[in-house]
């Protein structure tokens, strides 16, 4: 019979920072609008770059994508949203620039939060998982 009193040393994988027995959830998050994709993590970096830069170009380069690619990405966005996410301006001091609208910004804020709900469950979830597999061992 195992003691339960005996400490078991939990070993971590330092090339992961993970534990290679324990089990992992994990998800990833997009909304399409019908068939088309309209944001995932990789728009919601680009719009979270644009709104840090107020620059499109100097979101692309931090992402190392070329400003052709984020430009198409910030269209499709727009096109696809009830009101653009991003607008550009123009003139000025600065020669303009890009900035994120209302919504835009309401747009990631609501898709933060809704994927912070969806890591609390998914750890909620991986505990009750590792549980049940811990038992199944004992």
């Amino acid at each position: 019979m195992k003691s339960r009193n005996k400490q078991q040393s939990i070993k971590i994988d330092p090339k992961t920072n993970k534990n290679p027995n324990y089990y992992y959830i994990h998800a990833r998050v997009w909304i399409d609008k019908g068939d088309k994709s309209f944001l995932g993590r990789g728009r919601i970096d680009l719009l979270e770059l644009i709104d840090r830069f107020g620059s499109i170009s100097e979101a692309a380069r931090a992402m190392k994508m070329s400003y052709r690619h984020a430009w198409e990405l910030v269209d499709s966005m727009n096109q696809q949203a009830p009101q653009p996410l991003v607008k550009k301006t123009t003139g000025g001091k600065g020669g303009g620039g890009t900035q994120l609208t209302p919504i835009g910004k309401t747009i990631l804020t609501l898709y933060k939060d809704a994927h912070e709900k969806i890591d609390t469950l998914l750890l909620q979830l991986e505990k009750k998982l590792n549980t049940e597999f811990q038992k199944l061992k004992e």
